[in-house]
């Protein structure tokens, strides 16, 4: 082989090498380049990585280049049924139903009327919560305290199934089942009665009288 061909191929050699040099150095120019310029924006909009696990820290409200408002909020979890209960009612869509019970109760026919009102309720998509006086004392407490005079029985404890509307008395077994049979439920709970309900279509037709 000819020394002029050696140093050709040579020259080849190097060329290609240094062509393959240069895309690699134009790749990382860009890279670094796009790198500059995330790491730019994340700084202008205020987020921070925490422990490099992406998990934003905290809350923080900086107009960015285009004068919009960028808000990073701390992770909370899944949101509740309580939590929607809360908003909810804050928005005044609805009253809460508590229903007080005795879940140990040794009598059959309180067991049974505890049933027929949750079931009830709960067959109606009426959101209510159970209060158990047998397990809490405080919910024992503010039931007898909070059932007015006119509704005590004459001698001994109320007993429970009692229905409160928040903390507005509604009334024991007896008065709900009245109300059942009078297609009055909703009025019993101080909750207006659904279209199409039968309370509803009462209601409308004494209002057409």
């Amino acid at each position: 082989m000819s020394v002029f061909a050696v140093k050709t191929r040579s020259k080849g050699t190097g060329a290609f090498s240094g062509a393959t040099s240069g895309r690699f150095g134009a790749a990382a120019a860009i890279s670094g380049a796009f790198c500059s310029r995330v790491v730019n924006t994340l700084e202008q909009r205020g987020e921070w990585l925490n422990g490099g696990r992406g998990a934003a820290k905290g809350m923080i409200d900086r107009p960015s280049a285009n004068q919009r408002s960028v808000r990073v909020r701390e992770h909370r979890g899944p949101p509740t049924a309580a939590s929607y209960r809360t908003q909810r009612q804050h928005r005044g869509f609805i009253m809460v139903i508590k229903v007080y019970i005795a879940s140990s109760s040794g009598s059959t026919s309180i067991k049974k009327q505890q049933q027929d009102v949750m079931g009830f309720l709960a067959a109606n998509k009426i959101e209510f919560e159970e209060c158990d006086i047998a397990a809490n004392e405080d919910n024992r407490k503010w039931m007898r305290e909070n059932i007015p005079d006119e509704f005590r029985p004459a001698t001994g404890n109320p007993l429970p199934p009692q229905i409160f509307s928040e903390s507005k008395y509604c009334g024991n077994y007896e008065a709900f089942f009245d109300a059942r049979e009078d297609n009055a439920v909703y009025a019993f709970l101080g909750l207006t009665a659904p279209p199409g309900s039968k309370e509803a279509e009462a209601l409308a037709k004494k209002a057409q009288q």
